[in-house]
């Protein structure tokens, strides 16, 4: 049995009467009040919240000052950074970023539709798929350097005796002093050009002569394989490429100039510039011109059968890429030129280079007055002083 309930819990509420409404109660002053107390609260609510979204931007600015802070401080370390040091660590930076990109397009490239649907590679002298390919011919470009090291400094040589037979014996050698200072990395961007724009046109015309014409019909997707073709003999002929330059690197770094043979007193003015200069002339003026002719047959064969996704991944590879590549053996070459520069210098005999050190003026940098001791003003010369000024 439940206890029984007091007579307050029976309470019958009182129930309104339906007729009409009393008209003592003003209902519209009562909707009006309780809206104005709702507007009230909503707009307190908005103040406060608002009020707190400006603390969150505040303190998101001074997180982005701190980062700002940090980066500057990372910034300033890496600068004082002894140059070999910052130099190797800016190296192994350069290798692996260049590892990851040809990765990750090797992944894209296995992936894509463009190339062909059985996902094998293309060069059945390499084992695997597309990926397997890139990054093999990766690895390879960079051991390749390690090996061809020793033989710039012999090929450096040769350059010398090329130069000394193309100008008819008229040029005598010597070494004029330079600095080792470590190069930036504006100064590394300058170096990428040549080696960049020639192993793409050795690539581009190798295999449209040599490898194409034998792999038969390349089916729908003929203008995608060859591209990756084009690539691809690319990154195999890159170590031919650093072959041939990488020498004239060493010549000028080194300090090695040629001088036109002249007797003493010759009116002649005397003809003197760097050996390496004929040959980047040669390579510079040919790799350009090839470019230009690459580019536009490549081009007329694309628009052809226009492919946006073509387009967009051959301008990938030039841009990005193939820089990738290069970049990196610049930077090894950096690491290890001062010792190639030792061995050069060995092994360069005395009746072909003067090896005693010449330090080169910049006369035009010279005061003319400073240079004789002299120190008038000219709007102060009289017709004495001016007589006695030798020029």
């Amino acid at each position: 049995m439940s206890e029984e309930r007091k007579d307050d819990e029976w309470e019958i509420p009182d129930i309104p009467t339906i007729g009409k409404p009393d008209e003592s109660i003003d209902t519209v002053a009562i909707v009006e009040k309780v809206y104005t107390e709702v507007l009230e609260e909503l707009e307190s609510q908005y103040l406060e919240s608002k009020d707190e979204f400006v603390t969150d931007e505040e303190h998101i600015k001074g997180l982005a000052i701190e980062v700002c802070e940090a980066d500057k401080k990372k910034r300033a370390k890496f600068k004082e950074m002894p140059p070999k040091k910052r130099t190797t660590f800016m190296t192994l930076i350069m290798i692996l970023s260049s590892g990851f990109i040809t990765l990750v397009f090797s992944v894209a490239l296995h992936f894509s539709p463009m190339i062909n649907q059985d996902r094998k590679g293309l060069m059945n002298a390499l084992p695997g798929n597309f990926i397997t390919e890139l990054m093999i011919l990766w690895l390879v470009s960079l051991v390749a350097f390690f090996v061809l090291l020793p033989l710039f400094p012999y090929l450096s040589k040769l350059y010398i005796f090329a130069h000394k037979l193309v100008k008819l014996f008229k040029f005598e050698y010597s070494i004029v002093e330079t600095d080792e200072h470590y190069l930036n990395f504006k100064e590394v961007l300058s170096r990428i050009l040549i080696p960049y724009l020639f192993s793409f046109v050795l690539g581009y015309w190798i295999s449209t002569w040599f490898f194409i014409p034998n792999m038969g019909n390349l089916g729908a997707n003929a203008i995608a394989t060859s591209t990756l073709i084009y690539f691809l003999f690319s990154l195999i002929l890159l170590p031919l490429t650093i072959l041939f330059i990488a020498p004239l690197w060493l010549l000028d770094d080194t300090g090695i100039i040629s001088m036109k043979k002249r007797k003493e007193g010759d009116r002649k003015i005397p003809d003197m510039e760097g050996p390496t200069v004929f040959f980047f002339d040669f390579f510079t003026g040919s790799t350009y011109t090839l470019a230009a002719i690459t580019f536009v047959k490549f081009f007329i064969n694309l628009f052809s059968k226009f492919s946006y996704d073509i387009f967009i991944a051959f301008w990938f590879i030039i841009l990005l890429i193939l820089p990738a590549q290069i970049l990196p053996i610049i930077y090894l070459y950096e690491n290890f030129m001062r010792k190639s520069k030792r061995k050069l210098l060995k092994i360069l005999p005395d009746k072909l280079v003067d090896k005693t050190p010449k330090t080169v003026v910049d006369i035009s940098a010279l005061d003319p007055f400073s240079t004789y001791g002299i120190e008038v003003k000219i709007d102060k010369l009289d017709d004495e002083t001016s007589q006695n000024i030798e020029t």
